[in-house]
């Protein structure tokens, strides 16, 4: 099961990294490619592939869009040669190489994997970290994998991050976000992305459905309740009646009376 969570962790988790590591810009959501053949297929650089695996809700109820979250959020790194690479503390300073060996690449993962977490926990200035942050309420567990393969007897070496991370809830259905709002800023930030703006109507569509939940009819919506079953239990909504004028008298004959009379 991947949710609207994973989702948005995925997208604002590449966005974040692009750039940010030794993968430079080949960082890619959920590609279904094996990793040994992506390897082997001119993506002999870093790379860094983002997928979401399982995911549970501990739910009260039918709230299904609330509850627990626990979301596993997979990174997979590999890379089969040298990488060639300026000290980030000092610019001034020469490229460096660091060799293909089985240590060399060893190494080159470590980095990676550092520069990897600092980019989605550390970096501030970076609106699409900031946004992964939001969805990502706190990382319970990692898990790391050490990976090798090899291919006509060139080796190559891979590691699989898994953070075991526990989501913000759900969007409610029918709600359309705000602009404070993480679901909003998400939506935001999709449409000033050039790569993104087409996906941002699908993604509020999504969100919102079709036809909005009024906003006094949340409460039964949000607990997942029929009409019947809410108005059985007593908290069943009705609609605001619409505001009416009382009818303006144009004649009529008034009587005076005397009290007693």
């Amino acid at each position: 099961m991947s949710g609207m969570v994973s989702m948005a962790l995925r997208i604002a988790a590449r966005r974040a990294l692009e750039g940010a590591t030794f993968a430079d810009m080949r960082v890619h959501d959920s590609a279904i490619t094996p990793i040994n053949h992506m390897v082997w297929s001119g993506k002999s650089e870093p790379f860094i592939v983002i997928s979401s695996e399982d995911e549970d809700a501990t739910i009260t109820g039918r709230d299904v869009t609330g509850g627990e979250r626990m979301i596993d959020l997979v990174f997979e790194i590999a890379i089969a040669h040298a990488v060639a690479a300026k000290p980030e503390a000092d610019d001034s300073l020469p490229e460096i190489v660091i060799p293909a060996t089985d240590a060399g690449l060893e190494l080159s993962l470590s980095l990676i994997a550092r520069q990897m977490m600092r980019a989605l926990f550390e970096q501030a200035g970076n609106p699409w970290a900031n946004l992964f942050r939001e969805f990502c309420i706190n990382v319970r567990k990692i898990t790391n994998r050490r990976g090798v393969g090899n291919k006509d007897g060139a080796r190559f070496a891979a590691r699989q991050i898994i953070l075991r991370i526990e989501g913000l809830n759900e969007p409610p259905f029918g709600h359309e976000p705000a602009a404070d709002e993480p679901w909003g800023r998400l939506l935001a930030q999709m449409r000033q992305d050039d790569e993104l703006v087409d996906l941002a109507p699908l993604v509020s569509g999504a969100i919102i459905g079709k036809p909005p939940v009024p906003e006094w009819d949340r409460g039964r919506s949000d607990q997942g309740l029929s009409p019947e079953t809410a108005r059985r239990i007593g908290i069943a909504a009705t609609a605001p009646l619409a505001q009416e004028r009382p009818p303006v008298a144009t004649e009529g004959t008034f009587e005076e009376t005397t009290s007693g009379e």
